[in-house]
This record gives C-alpha cells, sequence and structure tokens, in this order.
C-alpha cells in the first residue's frame, strides 16, 4: 500500500516563516488546509506556533476537541438548507446570498448565538461574489440583521483560476474600505485567498488588505500560480511525501528504435480485495507528482500502476524496494481523500507522558486506525 507522510516538524517550519513575515507587515493569516482534509496533527502544529483561527470548507467533527466555534470561518458559501449547521459551528463564513443572510439570522436567533459574515466580492474572477454594484445594498441588508455582525469583505482571485492581481486591485479595495466606513464600520475585514497573494503583498505592500487565507505556503512551500518561490525563503517542500513500493522491474523496448530500457511498475494501494488501486484521476493524478529518486522520470501508467523509466538511474531500484515522490496539489489532495493511502505521521517531537497532559487534548501514546494521533478530551 502507498502512503503519505506527513512531517510536523516540516510545516512547523514553513508555518513559523509565514506568521513572522505576515505579522511583520501587518497582516493576519488564516491557514486553510483543505488539501490534506483538515489533517489533525497540522492544525495542532499551527495552533502551537501562533495560529489561532482557522478556514475550513466544511465543518469537520474531529476538529471539535482542538478549534472553538469562534476559531472557525466558513470559507465556503451556506447552502440553504445548511444555515443551522453553519451557526452552530462556526464563528463566522463568507457569503454573498441575501437569501441566505436572511436565514442565518433566522438560525441564530432561535439557536441564542450571533454570527460574524464576511460578504464576497467579485474582484475579476468573475465565479463569486457580489457584483460591485450590489454591495451597498447587502451590506446594508446584512448591517440590519439582528443576530448578524457584518465584519468586512472577502474576495476570491486565483483559486483554480488565472486572474493574477495587479495593483488595481487596491483602489477596488480601497472603495469597499470607503463604503464600509460610510456605514460607520470600524476596520473592516478585507480578506484574499491563494498563495499567489504573498508575492503581491510582498512587492507592493498589504495595502487596505487585512487577512490572507492561505494553504499552499503551509503544505507546499511554493507559489503554485506562477511556479515560484515564495517571499522570507527558503521554504520546506518536504511536508509531504509519497512513497510507494516497486512491484516489477523490466525491461521494455524503446518504442523509436527497439533498443532495450529499464522500467518500473509500482503499487499505489490496493483494494482491500485485493484488486490495483489505479494510479490515475482516480487515485493519484500524475500531473504534479515528482519523483525523487535520482535518475528515475514518471513515463505514464496503466490502469493500476505508476510506471518509471529506470535508464538513468545510479541505483536501480529494485522490487520491494520505496520510491519516494513530493506530490503537488492535486496528488496531495487526492492521496488524503483515498481509502487506500495510509497516512502516516513522521515528527522528531517526544510523545508526552500522562504526567503532562497535551494542552489540546492530543493523546499520543495512542494511535488511530488511520496512523495518526488519536484525539481525546482532557
Amino acid at each position: 500500500m502507498s502512503k503519505i507522510v506527513f512531517d510536523a516538524e516540516a510545516l512547523a517550519e514553513n508555518a513559523l516563516r509565514l506568521l513572522n513575515w505576515a505579522s511583520g507587515i501587518g497582516l493576519e493569516v488564516v491557514p486553510v488546509l483543505k488539501a490534506v482534509r483538515e489533517f489533525s496533527p497540522a492544525v495542532e502544529t499551527l495552533i502551537e506556533n501562533g495560529y489561532s483561527k482557522f478556514g475550513l470548507p466544511k465543518h469537520e467533527k474531529h476538529l471539535d476537541s482542538l478549534l472553538s466555534r469562534d476559531a472557525k470561518t466558513l470559507i465556503q458559501l451556506t447552502p440553504p438548507s445548511g444555515v443551522g449547521e453553519t451557526v452552530y459551528n462556526f464563528g463566522r463564513s463568507l457569503q454573498s446570498s441575501p437569501e441566505v443572510l436572511r436565514l442565518l439570522d433566522r438560525a441564530a436567533g432561535a439557536a441564542g448565538l450571533t454570527h460574524e459574515v464576511v460578504l464576497m466580492v467579485n474582484l475579476g474572477d468573475n465565479r463569486e461574489g457580489l457584483e460591485p454594484s450590489d454591495v451597498a445594498e447587502v451590506m446594508d441588508l446584512a448591517l440590519s440583521l439582528p443576530n448578524l455582525i457584518f465584519r468586512g469583505f472577502g474576495s476570491i482571485l486565483t483559486c483554480l483560476g488565472d486572474d493574477l492581481p495587479d495593483p488595481s486591485l487596491f483602489g477596488s479595495l480601497g472603495s469597499l474600505v470607503d463604503l464600509a466606513a460610510s456605514r460607520g464600520v470600524p476596520k473592516p475585514v478585507l480578506s484574499l485567498g491563494g498563495s499567489v497573494m504573498c508575492a503581491f503583498v510582498n512587492a507592493h505592500g498589504p495595502g487596505p488588505i487585512t487577512e490572507l487565507r492561505l494553504g499552499d505556503p503551509f503544505l507546499l512551500g511554493y507559489d503554485v500560480y506562477r511556479q515560484a518561490d515564495l517571499p522570507a525563503g527558503p521554504w520546506r517542500r518536504d511536508v509531504c511525501r509519497l512513497e510507494a513500493e516497486v512491484v516489477e522491474v523490466s525491461l521494455r523496448p524503446r518504442a523509436n528504435n527497439g533498443s532495450m530500457e529499464p522500467r518500473a511498475l509500482l503499487d499505489m494501494g490496493r483494494f482491500q480485495a485485493g484488486k490495483v488501486y489505479p494510479c490515475d484521476p482516480q487515485s493519484i493524478p500524475l500531473e504534479g507528482l515528482e519523483c525523487l529518486c535520482q535518475g528515475a522520470a514518471i513515463v505514464g501508467s496503466t490502469a493500476g500502476y505508476t510506471v518509471l523509466n529506470l535508464t538513468d538511474c545510479h541505483i536501480m531500484p529494485k522490487v520491494g524496494d520505496i520510491v519516494s515522490f513530493r506530490p503537488g496539489y492535486w496528488p496531495m489532495a487526492t492521496a488524503f481523500r483515498s481509502r487506500d493511502v495510509k497516512v502516516v505521521l513522521e515528527t522528531s517531537r517526544a510523545p508526552r507522558t500522562q504526567a503532562q497532559p497535551h494542552p489540546l487534548g492530543l493523546d499520543l501514546s495512542e494511535k488511530s486506525p488511520q496512523g495518526w494521533p488519536r484525539l481525546t478530551t482532557l
């Protein structure tokens, strides 16, 4: 079975580097760890290194003992059927629908709670958010609802897209600040997402931006949109690695001239029934997967395996050897969602004894079936 090895110490280094950089220019960072399904040890590591708020795409019950309601922001828009769950589990959410705002207000009132909202605004991405001409009306609605607290504005520019920011962004954001000020809203939140924003604010300053929602810098250590280094490096790029077992080494003819070259098949996980788990977009996509075996090159896959060309390897892998890969965003996200890819926590931190309980309720003496520390309530 293939596995993802998660290095908590590498994550801690990236977390501290990002926090020092962001605080130095007056920004708050909200970690978004959806690529690793909010892996509990990852969340705990960030808490230990100074992060207090997290952005989640949905309620994750396994985080209830780590994060309070006020520490969680729902970063995906709430469907009308989900307003009760949103106000009960999240202190803040990103919203854009007037109808949902009214339903959130009713649900919060029925639960005896208040709920903070950040209004999403379309600043060019064209996939999510209010049109700028509609912002004033919807903001006024949010301000009028007794159980909602309007906190500011957010936007998406680069999540799976290619609308890269330029300095004209500050004009749009400044207009939002002025609009909030005209209604007496002090210091509105201006929240933007995407690792590309790190390079932008490093080059131009944060301007009115107050918050960045980020995941890639923590987990990958580079700007995935520009395929470039992040500011304040060097960054760790080994937070996650994928390991797979060689199941065959054979000589295969080249298609162009018929000469022979060695190739290897790697088992990327198996079903419980013993069938080979496919290494393709159904499981672990090859795009963004970098083989760390010197001289080996990924040349494709069958329905069940990844195929490597081993011609240039200085040390030829043998059947049973483990080959490591550095996963990009999609291979990492897919592996964390596969039932047949084991997740293993790698850390040099010594387990705590019973006389030294973990302050966040993490019992490191007992392992869960998935291979990471079991969450307990102290």
